[in-house]
């Protein structure tokens, strides 16, 4: 049953870790959209910050895993 999996501490503090880092780089771009005079510039830093928001909700969903070696 997957409830019965532990996760170790230091997984989940990684996960923290990452996901305070894709906000603050979501939010570094959010500021440099607000200073961008060009309007398609501006649109893709928005569009870039959005998916760093998106990947500190979740910061290992989607990602690659390593394969499985049998």
């Amino acid at each position: 049953m997957m409830s019965d999996i532990v996760v170790p501490d230091y997984i989940e503090h990684s996960a923290r870790v990452q996901a305070e880092h894709y906000r603050e780089v979501a939010a570094r771009l959010r500021l440099m959209a607000d200073i961008e005079p060009l309007a398609s510039v501006r649109r893709h830093l928005r569009w870039l910050a959005a998916q760093h928001d998106e990947l500190a909700v979740q910061p290992f969903a989607g990602r690659p895993r390593a394969p499985v070696l049998r």
